[in-house]
């Protein structure tokens, strides 16, 4: 019964980290719409298709490993729109330290 216990634990951490990444394709569109880092788009993009494989990816995995994969970010991402909705109003400097956070955290969960 262990190879079970262990690969639902796979399962639900490659999910979380797929979440995470969901969260980030979507929180990169949210700062490339507001038009506030219009001057940054190019990188945003390469940001956001980076963030857009590695969601593939993990949805692959989780397949191959009989579970389901996520299709939103959950609770979490719709905290982290808002979050980075917020920063975008205040400028451009603020929806930048917002998605440099985003980064950060992501990492650190990898």
């Amino acid at each position: 019964m262990q190879p079970t216990a262990s690969r639902t634990d796979t399962v639900s951490r490659l999910a979380a980290l797929c979440r995470g990444e969901i969260s980030a394709v979507e929180t990169y569109n949210q700062a490339l719409d507001s038009g506030v880092l219009g001057r940054f788009a190019d990188q945003l993009r390469l940001c956001q298709s980076s963030h857009q494989s590695r969601a593939d990816i993990l949805r692959r995995q989780i397949a191959a490993l009989g579970g389901m994969p996520p299709i939103s970010s959950g609770a979490w991402g719709s905290f982290v729109k808002m979050v980075e909705g917020v920063a975008t109003a205040l400028g451009e400097k603020s929806a930048i330290a917002v998605l440099e956070q985003g980064e950060d955290h992501g990492l650190n969960d990898y």
